[in-house]
């Protein structure tokens, strides 16, 4: 999921429950009993609505699958249909197989959750107190202390076979935003580690381990752990909605196997369903047992809670599914994590006291509207559970769903200031009146609307492409243009005098 800018790439996904449960829910028309026909008019219409190009979803009950489809195209050309067998890429559902593979560890005597990461890795270093406590289990429960922003900001790491242990080995010069353990923050840099203990532990590489120990055994035959291999495959290309028009976005994406263990597998609908049924059926899928049940249940217990009855797991996040409990029932549990990139985004839930799990994979992703994105996932797991699916407000603000026009606006706004400015020659007040509105609004960017969105303009323009070019015009007009023409009316009215 794995946010990037005034757009906010990343949606907190605590938010968005709790602004599901604040707003009032009503229920679309009744559904006709068959989930196929259900599934497909409901797609057919958001996908359209929210001009996503592709999707795969797979549905899971018990120990079988029940539903299995592709909708729409999954080529830049948009001349190839999408299949079940369509690798998407995950973002940070990558997460959870991370996740896994640490568990597997674990019970194979090899590694210890509470061991301290220096144990293991003993060059390990970064800056802060009590940065020598850190442990597994914090890594696995997003309570190291490490910044969610620094995540981000490794997203564009140098890629290479050596890229991830190069990463981790410069976080000697960040430093912790908490102590170990005392509070949750959300960070790609955890699950980044995790991966780097998984190679020194295993004696293997990443990918490598992912593939023998997770990836075969669960038959997952179009999963990928590096993106060339997956793009060979026949990976569905993404869409950006580069000013609200869809644009393929696999040439300039980024990726680096320096947080592959966090944000960068690959995989199709029909393989995430093998991945879901082990995870539903104590770590079984058919004849493999890729962990104990007991270590399923380890992975799926919140280690951390993020109020309102919403925890974070060992990559997965835990919350009470109360849409999905009939009148008369408890409400169930569920267990999911998403995953957000640029053009993609993935949505896995399981529902496991009632032996539901749904896979939900889209070759587009719009972080102005993060929130339907998401909620897709969520509508297809009340379908599954024959159950209509529900409308709710955006959780995003109008400043975010907005923020591309309103970008726009001031650009606009910007140049008539510019013109009015050289037709009128003003005065001194006016001219430093000017001056100070360019200087508080580049202050607002570096020192407000980056710095909260957890990004940097290297970030935007990797993930956010049309609002790094806002950003641009406006700095060209504010500290750039801006500064020359105070400077300009300042020497003129100088020589005037």
């Amino acid at each position: 999921m794995t946010r990037y800018s005034f757009l906010k790439v990343i949606l907190p996904f605590l938010l968005i429950v709790l602004l599901w449960r604040a707003f009032p829910v009503e229920a679309e028309p009744a559904l006709q009993t068959d989930l196929e026909t259900n599934l497909d008019g409901y797609l057919t219409d958001h996908m359209a609505r929210l001009k996503i190009p592709g999707a795969a979803v797979g549905i899971v009950q018990g120990d079988q699958v029940i539903l299995l489809k592709g909708y729409g195209t999954a080529d830049a050309g948009r001349t190839q249909p999408v299949t079940p067998q369509t690798p998407f890429y995950l973002a940070s559902v990558s997460k959870s197989f991370t996740a896994l593979g640490i568990m597997q560890l674990v019970e194979a005597g090899k590694l210890e959750l509470d061991a301290p990461v220096r144990e293991i890795l003993p060059w390990f270093q970064v800056q802060g107190a009590g940065a020598e406590t850190m442990t597994v289990r914090h890594l696995l429960h997003q309570t190291s202390g490490l910044s969610e922003r620094g995540g981000y900001i490794r997203n564009l790491e140098p890629d290479g076979l050596t890229a991830l242990e190069t990463s981790i080995r410069n976080l000697a010069d960040d430093r912790l935003h908490r102590v170990p353990g005392t509070d949750f923050e959300y960070s790609n840099t955890n699950f980044d580690v995790l991966g780097l203990i998984i190679e020194t532990v295993s004696g293997q590489a990443y990918g490598e381990y992912v593939q023998e120990h997770i990836f075969t055994p669960l038959e997952m035959s179009h999963a990928y752990t590096t993106l060339d291999e997956a793009r060979a495959n026949g990976m569905a290309s993404g869409f950006y909605p580069f000013f609200g028009y869809a644009v393929p976005s696999m040439r300039w994406m980024p990726y680096t196997l320096a947080v592959r263990p966090s944000a960068g597998l690959i995989a199709s609908a029909e393989d995430m369903t093998h991945y879901v049924l082990a995870q539903l059926n104590g770590g079984r899928y058919q004849e493999a047992q890729i962990l104990s049940a007991a270590g399923i249940e380890t992975l799926h217990t919140p280690g951390v809670s993020l109020g309102n009855d919403v925890g974070y797991a060992m990559g997965w996040l835990t919350w009470s599914f109360e849409e999905a409990a009939r009148a008369g029932e408890s409400v169930p549990g569920a267990v999911s994590h998403i995953g957000t990139w640029t053009g993609f985004t993935s949505n896995v839930v399981l529902i496991p006291e009632k032996q539901i799990g749904i896979v939900l994979l889209l070759n587009s992703g719009d972080e102005t509207r993060g929130s339907e994105y998401f909620r897709l996932g969520w509508d297809v797991a009340l379908l599954a559970l024959d159950q209509p699916p529900l409308a709710f407000a955006p959780s995003e603000d109008f400043v975010l769903r907005n923020g591309r026009w309103i970008g726009l606006g001031l650009i606009l706004l910007l140049g008539v200031e510019n013109f009015l400015f050289f037709q009128r020659k003003p005065g001194m007040a006016l001219t430093f009146l000017f001056f100070f509105i360019d200087l508080a609004l580049v202050a607002y960017l570096f020192f407000v609307l980056l710095p909260e969105n957890n990004s940097t303009l290297p970030l935007t323009w990797a993930f956010a492409p049309d609002i790094a070019v806002l950003y641009g015009v406006i700095l060209f007009f504010t500290a750039g243009l801006g500064t020359l023409r105070t400077g300009w009316r300042l020497w003129k009215l100088r020589e005037a005098s």
